[in-house]
C-alpha cells in the first residue's frame, strides 16, 4: 500500500470478517479496477483465508481486477495448502 500512495494510486481498505479472516467479497466490491492483495496468513492475525474465497476470486473480481496472493509463509499456519493448485482454473 505504501507504493500504491507513492505512485498516487487510490487504496481501499476493507476491514477484516469477525473471525479475523479476509472479507475476500467485499475486496473484490471495492475495486473497481487496479490490484486486489491477498495475505495468506494474514499478517498480523495469522489467519488463513478460506480456499473457497480464493478459488471463487477471479469470477467475483471485476474485469481489469489483478489478483496478488502473498503466501509467503503459509508454511507457518496450520492449513498449509497453498493456492498455487488454482492457477490453472484462475486462467
Amino acid at each position: 500500500m505504501h507504493y500504491a500512495t507513492l505512485a498516487n494510486r487510490p487504496v481501499r481498505r476493507v476491514p477484516l470478517r469477525a473471525d479475523g479472516a479476509h472479507d475476500v467479497a467485499a475486496m473484490c466490491e471495492a475495486a473497481p479496477r487496479g490490484l486486489i492483495y491477498v495475505a495468506n496468513p494474514n499478517n498480523p492475525t495469522g489467519t488463513v483465508t478460506p480456499h473457497d474465497a480464493l478459488r471463487r476470486l477471479p469470477s467475483d473480481r471485476r474485469p481489469g481486477t489483478t489478483v496478488l496472493v502473498d503466501e509467503a509463509y503459509i508454511e507457518y499456519s496450520t492449513n498449509r495448502r497453498c493456492s498455487t493448485r488454482y492457477v490453472r482454473t484462475w486462467g
